[in-house]
C-alpha cells in the first residue's frame, strides 16, 4: 500500500525555478522544464500520466488519472508549450481530462505570465506554475487549488466536481513521463 502525505509545501515558484527545477525531500520533486523538453525532444511519443490519490476511508485510497500521449514540451522560447495528440481514460478511476484546452499552451508562473489573458495572471490566482491558456483549467501543481478551488471559474473537470469525491482528502498528487 502506498502511503502519500501532503506537508506545507508551496509550488508558487519562480520561473527560473521551474525552468531549472526544484526539490524539497526526496519526495517533492520539479525536474523542470528544460528537462521535460530535453527528455520529450529526444524521446517522442511520451506518455504523460498524471496521479492524485484520494483518501476515500481510514484505511482506503483511490488513485484517480488521466494519460497523455504523443506528449511534448517545447523549448525556451516557446516559452514550454505543451502538446498531445489524445487523452486517454486509464480505469475506472479517472481525473477527466483536465488538460482539456490546453493543448499549445504556454507555461506561466507569476513572475512570467504566458497564460494569454490579457485581465489576470493564472499562475498568481492559482498559486502555482502550469500550462494555463487563460482561466481554462486549474493547476495541478497547486494541489489545493486543484483539488479545491478557490472560486467558482474553476474547470469543469476538477477532481472537486467528481460525484461522490467532492469531500475526499487529497494524499497526493505525481506527475511522470514515459
Amino acid at each position: 500500500m502506498r502511503h502519500y502525505k501532503i506537508y506545507p509545501f508551496s509550488f508558487n515558484r519562480t520561473w527560473d525555478e521551474y525552468v531549472n527545477g526544484f526539490m524539497e525531500h526526496s519526495y517533492r520533486i520539479w525536474i523542470g522544464l528544460e528537462t521535460l523538453h530535453q527528455i520529450s525532444k529526444y524521446s517522442p511519443h511520451q506518455v504523460l500520466t498524471i496521479e492524485g490519490y484520494v483518501e476515500t476511508g481510514p484505511r482506503s485510497a483511490n488513485t484517480f488519472r488521466a494519460m497523455y500521449t504523443d506528449f511534448n514540451v517545447g523549448n525556451r522560447s516557446t516559452h514550454y508549450t505543451i502538446t498531445y495528440s489524445s487523452y486517454k481514460n486509464p480505469n475506472e478511476y479517472s481525473l477527466g481530462n483536465i488538460l482539456n484546452g490546453l493543448n499549445g499552451s504556454s507555461f506561466s508562473t507569476f513572475d512570467r505570465d504566458n497564460d494569454g489573458d490579457d485581465t489576470r495572471n493564472c499562475a498568481l490566482q492559482y498559486a502555482g506554475g502550469w500550462w494555463f491558456n487563460g482561466l481554462n483549467n486549474c493547476s495541478t501543481n497547486s494541489i489545493t487549488s486543484f483539488f479545491t478551488c478557490p472560486s467558482q471559474n474553476c474547470g469543469p473537470n476538477a477532481l472537486k466536481k467528481l460525484p461522490g469525491y467532492e469531500h475526499d482528502k487529497i494524499l497526493g498528487v505525481e506527475l511522470y513521463m514515459g
